[in-house]
């Protein structure tokens, strides 16, 4: 877990604050959820969740794409490549990619379930 970590490079720390970011959105939500609020409020809240889920996906991918170009700008500089070791960077490369797409699917879930427990509470203050 560390390699891949590290392999984030530079955009390790903004992809991890996101990560901080979307778990402190999450609990937020939860609570006022649990309080019972349901205003436009919790739901702003909520959707803030996806919103931050979705740029740590783009800012994951626009890592991959960096990664790759200073990776093609070596190779083409270098008189010879090893496969090897071609692939192995290349692999690396998708490292970004993978935690902001990851962390935009527990995003998307968190959303999901903080949305429906949104839509119980409306209901269930519209029907007193």
């Amino acid at each position: 877990m560390r390699e891949f970590l590290l392999a984030c490079g530079v955009y390790l720390w903004p992809l991890l604050l996101l990560t901080a970011l979307v778990l402190v959105q999450v609990i937020r939500a939860a609570r006022r959820l649990g309080t019972g609020e349901s205003g436009p409020s919790a739901a702003g809240l909520i959707n803030t969740i996806l919103f931050w889920g979705a740029v740590a996906a783009v800012l994951g991918v626009l890592g991959q794409c960096t990664g790759i170009y200073n990776a093609m700008q070596v190779i083409r500089a270098a008189k010879a490549v090893s496969p090897a070791l071609l692939a192995a960077g290349f692999a690396e490369s998708f490292t970004t990619t993978l935690f902001g797409m990851t962390l935009l699917l527990l995003a998307g879930l968190a959303w999901l379930v903080l949305r429906a427990w949104h839509g119980r509470l409306l209901a269930a203050s519209a029907a007193h």
